[in-house]
């Protein structure tokens, strides 16, 4: 073989191990920045199905015949969707959607109206906005029932507890306001905050 060959051939081999050194750092590199969210599990019971999130000490009940989607990192939220599939503006839609998240964040039910009323004002054309003081689960929690012509009519339940914010919402399709009200009423008696 010739020097250049044994060259060539050297540089090839060297280039084949740097890129599959590179490939397996970024494999691990990826499998490590998903965290594991098996903290959160559906789970069946003789009630029904539960939601459980042992990390941040939150459990609720799937509401019956609903659909849920639980979370593949911690910025989303667990979500429920009716069983129910109506025609809303733009084509067919869930006429209840809910969801259920959980921030590290201490706060309180006044910082959390301020912070709702000021920024709701500043990103939406508001039709109706009503605040209402609440308990979860015993706990005191700011209920804010908007209807925006941006995003139509949702009730949020944001619960300050230690030093995390509980937030449930509830999305109604157009003309489902009252029914979807009625299920989030029933679903908010479901969950306990640990």
């Amino acid at each position: 073989m010739s020097k250049k060959t044994t060259i060539i051939l050297i540089t090839i081999i060297a280039l084949i191990f740097i890129s599959g050194g590179v490939y397996l750092w970024q494999s691990q590199e990826k499998e490590s920045s998903l965290e594991s969210m098996d903290y959160i599990q559906i789970k069946d019971t003789p009630e029904g199905k539960i939601v459980e999130n042992t990390k941040e000490g939150i459990s609720m009940k799937v509401p019956e015949g609903w659909k849920v989607e639980l979370p593949t990192s911690e910025q989303e939220s667990v979500s429920f969707y009716s069983s129910e599939i109506v025609q809303g503006e733009e084509g067919e839609e869930f006429m209840c959607k809910m969801t259920s998240s959980v921030s590290r964040e201490k706060t309180d039910i006044t910082k959390l109206q301020n912070e709702i009323s000021f920024n709701t004002s500043e990103l939406f054309t508001v039709k109706s906005h009503q605040f209402e003081i609440v308990e979860v689960t015993g706990i005191k929690a700011l209920k804010s029932v908007l209807n925006t012509f941006e995003t139509g009519y949702s009730i949020t339940v944001n619960v300050p507890f230690n030093d995390r914010l509980y937030t449930f919402i509830v999305y109604a399709a157009s003309n489902y306001e009252e029914k979807c009200s009625q299920e989030f009423n029933e679903f908010l008696k479901t969950v306990s905050i640990k």
